[in-house]
């Protein structure tokens, strides 16, 4: 299970939020739509079944002019999940 929390600052102008994972073999994405400056700053992305190996995190916000704002936000490593004993 992956969980991450992506925070933006609430601006009038925000309408999309892309959080995009890709390891090469597999790759994963989530559209959170943005309610302007009535968005919360805080948004939780949940992935389950993310299979092990090293990924890249990379997210996107749209804003309503059409600019896009992109953020690499470095890779890390998921490793396979161990049954609890």
């Amino acid at each position: 299970m992956m969980d991450l929390r992506v925070r933006v600052v609430a601006r009038a102008e925000n309408r999309m939020l892309r959080v995009s994972l890709d390891s090469g073999s597999y790759f994963r994405s989530s559209d959170l739509v943005l309610e302007g400056d009535n968005a919360p700053a805080a948004h939780p992305v949940r992935w389950p079944g993310i299979p092990a190996g090293t990924y890249a995190l990379v997210v996107e916000l749209r804003r309503s002019s059409g600019q896009r704002y992109v953020v690499n936000g470095g890779s890390f490593e998921v490793f396979e999940e161990v049954e609890a004993l």
